[in-house]
């Protein structure tokens, strides 16, 4: 191979590293912004976990309310 030719590939060679560098680079900060979108999204599903219970919690005791309430009422009303 003649010494051109040998330079030819090195540019060749080089622009292909410096192509992979790049999507490398670009790669990396998509892989940080995934990883911080992952971690907010981690933290809301946490937050909507507890939202949940709480809002169990809350018709559990509104529908005992309601049981006892009833029950009152056909009391109430047989009483009458």
């Amino acid at each position: 191979m003649s010494l051109e030719k040998l330079q030819q590939e090195v540019r060749l060679w080089q622009a292909r590293y410096e192509g992979a560098k790049e999507d490398l680079q670009s790669m990396e900060i998509s892989v940080k912004k995934l990883s911080s979108q992952c971690e907010v999204l981690s933290s809301v599903k946490e937050n909507l976990e507890e939202e949940k219970d709480n809002l169990k919690s809350q018709i559990d005791t509104l529908a005992n309310r309601n049981s006892r309430l009833l029950n009152e009422n056909e009391d109430n009303a047989q009483r009458m």
